[in-house]
């Protein structure tokens, strides 16, 4: 009888506490939540714009970031240096980290590769123009007009980049012009249609599938579905939070924990 009497005092005890934990926590919860609302806004929309660079063919790399004292201070690298993220699930802080170094280590390959194809593009280009002109060093020019659109070497990675380029160009009268990267040296090739042997709408498309058929452009190409599943599920994780910080399931686990750590 007595033990049992005990056994009742014990539990009701136990849930007081426990109740007590969880009203505390939920208080203070209600107290956070505009302040995390924010931060994972701010965190939803970081990956967003690193999910759009690696759609489009320009991925973020590290070097888009502020370097200070040898180091690079990324979004989320900076949030946790400044105590922003304190108040995130460990867990979750931990693979936002991750994954945004994984996304700019994808973006400094893409960026080498890049550099790498340029100079390829400017060799292939030979097969289809005559006559440069080059104006200086550092600019050579096939044809005669000058209205040009700028041609990003990584969208030529990309089959959708360059549906979406060539789509975009259907004026006879406007050339493309790219970077071609040799060492420290830089040039500005300017190529026009009446420079070139074909139109720039196939040479465009021809270039882009020689690259791709490129072993490192593959290899690289092959990382890139992966990434954008994991930087969506990221993505549809924060835009959650962003409606709801404190899931119930998530309070009632802290409370716990409050309980045992006290």
């Amino acid at each position: 009888m007595i033990s049992t009497v005990l056994t009742s005092l014990i539990v009701s005890l136990i849930v007081s506490i426990f109740t007590f934990t969880i009203g505390l926590r939920a208080g203070k919860n209600q107290a956070d939540r505009p302040k995390l609302k924010e931060i994972y806004r701010m965190l939803a929309v970081h990956f967003v714009e690193l999910q759009k660079g690696i759609a489009e063919g320009c991925p973020k790399k590290w070097e888009d970031y502020l370097f200070d004292k040898g180091e690079y201070y990324t979004t989320v690298e900076r949030m946790i240096k400044d105590g922003s993220l304190i108040d995130l699930p460990p867990k979750l802080m931990l693979r936002l980290e991750k994954l945004e170094q994984e996304i700019l280590y994808f973006g400094y390959k893409h960026n080498q590769i890049a550099k790498e194809m340029s100079r390829f593009t400017f060799e292939y280009l030979q097969k289809y123009v005559s006559n440069p002109i080059e104006e200086s060093k550092y600019i050579i020019r096939y044809g005669t007009l000058k209205s040009s659109r700028g041609l990003a070497i990584g969208i030529l990675l990309t089959e959708d980049g360059v549906k979406d380029f060539i789509s975009n160009f259907n004026d006879n009268n406007v050339g493309i012009s790219f970077r071609v990267f040799n060492d420290r040296e830089e040039k500005e090739i300017y190529v026009y249609p009446d420079g070139l042997s074909i139109s720039i709408a196939d040479f465009v498309e021809k270039l882009s599938l020689s690259i791709r058929e490129q072993p490192s452009v593959s290899t690289l190409l092959n990382e890139r579905p992966m990434l954008q599943r994991q930087v969506s599920n990221i993505i549809n994780i924060l835009e959650r939070r962003t409606n709801d910080p404190h899931p119930f399931w998530q309070t009632i686990l802290t409370a716990f924990h409050d309980v045992l750590k006290g």
